[in-house]
C-alpha cells in the first residue's frame, strides 16, 4: 500500500463508505468501515513514524494509552538459592526496570513491527483523538499478548482516509526504548509484588 512503510502489511484499499478489511497487531485481517469522523473523539496512544507520518495503533478503547515511569522487580532463582540468612532474615538482590515510557500494549505492537520489518528506532511516542468509527470487540490471536481483548479497536496501519478523525495530536516526550536498571536488596518479607525469573542451570 502506499500509506506504509512495508510490503508485509495486508490492508485492503480504502474506499469510501465501504466495509473493508484491514490488519490488526495480531497478523489478523478485521472488517472496519471506511469512514471518517462521527467517532467518540477519545483519546488513545499510538506511533507515528517521523520519515513517512504513518500511524500506527490498537485500539480507541480499554488498554490504548502511554505510562510514564513504569516499575517491575526482578528476582532472578540464582539469587534466592544463594541467599544467606541473617538475623532470621533471608535479603534478596532485587533488579529493579523502569522504562520512561511504555505504551500498555507495547509488548504485542512492538512484536507486530518487528513482523512488518518497521524500523522501532523511526517511531515517536503520541496521543491523539481517534474521531472516527472503530471495530468488533476481539481478542489476539497471536503474539506476547495473546488472548488480551482489544475494545473499540483500530487498523494498526492506520489508513489515510481516516487522517480526517485523527485530531489534537500530540507528540510525546520520553524514550519508548530506554530501560533504566538499578538493583537493591530487600528481606524475603518484601517480595510480594517481585517477579522471579529462572537463572542458572536445572
Amino acid at each position: 500500500m502506499s500509506e506504509d512503510i512495508s510490503d508485509k502489511i495486508d490492508n485492503d484499499e480504502w474506499e469510501e463508505g465501504s466495509p473493508k478489511f484491514f490488519e490488526c497487531p495480531d497478523g489478523v485481517k478485521r472488517q472496519f468501515n471506511c469512514q471518517s469522523g462521527g467517532g467518540y473523539a477519545q483519546w488513545t496512544g499510538g506511533w507515528e513514524h517521523s520519515e513517512t507520518g504513518q500511524i500506527y495503533g490498537i485500539s480507541s478503547w480499554g488498554k490504548r494509552k502511554w505510562r510514564r515511569d513504569q516499575q517491575q522487580k526482578l528476582v532472578t532463582k540464582d539469587s534466592i538459592l544463594d541467599a544467606v540468612p541473617t538475623d532470621g532474615f533471608v535479603t534478596l538482590k532485587v533488579d529493579i526496570t523502569t522504562q520512561p515510557l511504555k505504551h500498555e500494549m507495547q509488548e504485542q505492537m512492538c512484536w507486530w513491527f518487528e513482523q512488518k520489518d518497521i524500523d522501532t528506532t523511526k517511531l515517536v511516542p503520541i496521543k491523539f483523538r481517534w474521531d472516527n468509527s472503530h471495530g468488533a470487540a476481539y481478542r489476539l490471536k497471536n503474539g506476547p499478548q495473546q488472548g488480551e481483548q482489544v475494545y473499540e479497536p483500530i487498523p494498526a496501519c492506520i489508513p489515510r482516509g481516516y487522517y480526517e478523525g485523527i485530531l489534537e495530536k500530540e507528540y510525546l516526550s520520553g524514550s519508548i526504548t530506554e530501560v533504566l536498571t538499578k538493583t537493591e536488596y530487600v528481606t524475603e518479607t518484601d517480595v510480594t509484588d517481585i517477579v522471579m525469573i529462572p537463572t542458572g542451570g536445572n
